[in-house]
């Protein structure tokens, strides 16, 4: 009787075995498409079995522990990947509108202008006397500085659109060392009592390579408590369950934009957030888009320099009038610093009031005379015209469209650099993740196959279970007799 109540206890522990791998084998399925998720799989063992005397009865079977199919090795070479490609997806993203103000594939952007312009005063020289001529210069001119004032716009609105996506991310930052912390908590909690976390443990994951692609962030994991610690520009961001948190202030000297503070940190770590979304973000915003707008700030000055400096020299129709600049003028704060240019490339309002002051006569009372015209229409031409190093000397050894096309070439050469690099690194990533899939991966044939398997010894287990019970059914009836 006690063998028969032995066997009863063996397939009790089978069934209840069994049903865990079902409920594992369910959570992968149920998982198959969850981004980050590992396959998980029952280890069982023999339960061992109980002694008595010279006699020894089975257990069943038990399922010892859950183990989940992942590589740390390809987890932090994924995290790492996420950095590079957050950087580039950023560079890409915001540096493609920047590309589309200097675009001239239409015929009307800004050196179509300059050529315009330049054309202007050729037209004026070959008809000095002519009034509508002098107004179509004077279109000409206020085309181009339409051109050049709104593509300086549009790059300070990208500036102002990239500082409100930092002030953004900083805020999902934040949440997700809020949520970090709490899963270290709950994940030490879950692995002091033996209890696997590994839903816990793949969110948490997924959550660091989020935060490795928005600020570049590294983690430490501490095997002790089952934590991970994650930096942020080589400062702790989160340990354990402490959060240091992110923030953002305005930097006065930088046109009002925000600085990025990590708590307690009083200085900015802006200088040491080097991969990631802010990491570009803060380039093209500081560094790169400010580097084109000094391009147009230093043409601008360049024109303003050159046309009034021959202009002041001429005279208008009245044979007497000279001494007038062509385009309103324009003091540098700083000898080499021509920021504001661009923005102040206007015609005299006085030309525009009365377009006969334009000066086009190199002396006066000889109407009819069209030399000064000739010269600013030869500037196009002309060398020495631009201060492009900003050293206060008009040194540049090239023309207004060159300084000008080599604006364009820097603008493209930079984005396609982002774009060849963030292709490279969907590649790297595509083959890590590929590798990540094959080890971690759930896979819905093997899946079923497992389940039909374990499904044969649920039934077997159970016949042998009503086998066993009406044999003990019988010893029962026996024992009435």
């Amino acid at each position: 009787m006690a063998n028969l109540f032995s066997a009863l206890e063996l397939g009790k522990n089978s069934l209840l075995s069994i049903q865990q791998v079902f409920q594992i084998i369910g959570q992968n399925m149920a998982n198959v498409n969850t981004n980050g998720y590992s396959r998980q799989v029952p280890i069982l063992e023999a339960v061992a079995p109980e002694i008595t005397g010279l006699k020894s009865a089975g257990r069943g079977v038990a399922v010892t522990q859950i183990f989940a199919y992942r590589s740390l090795l390809i987890d932090n070479q994924l995290t790492d990947s996420k950095r590079a490609l957050g950087k580039f997806q950023a560079y890409e993203e915001y540096l493609s509108p920047v590309e589309a103000v200097f675009d001239e594939s239409n015929q009307q952007g800004i050196s179509d202008a300059l050529s315009n312009f330049f054309k202007s005063w050729s037209d004026l020289a070959n008809n000095p006397t002519n009034i509508p001529t002098r107004n179509a210069l004077l279109n000409s001119a206020q085309g181009l500085s339409t051109k050049i004032g709104n593509a300086y716009l549009r790059l300070t609105d990208q500036q102002q659109a990239i500082n409100l996506k930092i002030r953004d991310l900083v805020d999902r930052i934040n949440s997700i060392g809020e949520e970090i912390a709490g899963l270290n908590q709950k994940i030490a909690q879950a692995e002091n009592v033996g209890q696997p976390a590994h839903e816990l443990i793949d969110r948490r994951t997924e959550l660091i390579k989020e935060l490795a692609e928005i600020a570049g962030a590294t983690v430490y994991y501490d095997q002790k408590n089952f934590s991970a610690t994650v930096e942020i520009g080589n400062q702790t961001f989160v340990s354990f369950a402490t959060v240091n948190r992110v923030s953002v202030l305005e930097n006065s000297s930088n046109f009002n934009y925000f600085d990025i503070y990590l708590e307690p940190n009083p200085n900015p770590i802006n200088p040491q957030i080097k991969k990631g979304q802010l990491s570009a973000l803060l380039d093209v915003r500081d560094n790169l888009i400010p580097e084109y707008k000094k391009q147009l700030d230093n043409l601008s000055y360049g024109l303003i320099e050159s046309v009034n400096n021959l202009h002041n020299l001429g005279y208008g129709l009245d044979g007497t009038t000279t001494g007038i600049d062509f385009f309103v003028d324009f003091t540098p704060s700083t000898p080499g610093n021509y920021q504001g240019a661009a923005l102040a490339l206007e015609i005299n309002p006085a030309l525009i009031a009365s377009p006969e002051l334009i000066a086009s006569a190199d002396a006066p009372n000889s109407v009819g005379n069209n030399d000064i015209a000739l010269q600013i229409a030869n500037l196009v031409n002309s060398f020495n015209t631009l201060d492009a190093n900003n050293n206060g000397l008009f040194d540049y050894d090239g023309t207004f469209h060159d300084y000008l096309h080599g604006l364009f070439a820097r603008v493209g050469n930079d984005k396609r650099n982002a774009t060849y690099e963030l292709q490279s690194t969907r590649s790297v990533l595509n083959y890590l993740q590929s590798r990540r899939d094959s080890i971690s991966g759930v896979s819905l044939d093997e899946e079923a196959t497992s389940l039909m398997q374990f499904e044969k010894s649920y039934q077997a287990i159970a016949q042998f279970i009503g086998v066993v019970n009406s044999l003990t059914d019988v010893l029962i009836r026996i024992g009435r007799y």
